[in-house]
């Protein structure tokens, strides 16, 4: 069973389709294969590197503040957030690669099976 896809280009004119079975070739599995494999390395290196740039960020929201200072309150909070975020940001990076090379790793052993 084949569904079909409709390319389009960038204007939305119709271009061509294919068979989804053609698109299943190893070309694409090293494609996604890529792709998972860099939003995994990004997604670390901001997971481990979250304070480093949560600090900086803090640091650059400081010095533009009135005067250049602010409550020590004021910046342990936004400081705490930027490095909160940066991380989130980080492990959704993490997990949506990690979970795209699982499902490329997957689906690639099932049609080698097949």
């Amino acid at each position: 069973m084949y569904t079909f896809i409709f390319l389009l280009n960038q204007n939305g004119n119709f271009l061509e389709f294919k068979r989804s079975g053609d698109l299943m070739k190893k070309g694409f599995f090293q494609y996604v294969f890529i792709r998972a494999s860099l939003l995994l390395i990004f997604g670390s290196v901001m997971i481990f590197q979250s304070g480093r740039i949560g600090t900086f960020l803090g640091d650059h929201w400081l010095r533009f503040q009135a005067g250049g200072s602010a409550p020590s309150v004021d910046y342990a909070f936004v400081t705490e957030n930027f490095v909160r975020s940066i991380a989130n940001v980080g492990i959704v990076l993490f997990t949506v690669g990690l979970l795209a090379l699982f499902g490329v790793l997957i689906f690639q052993k099932h049609q080698s099976d097949a």
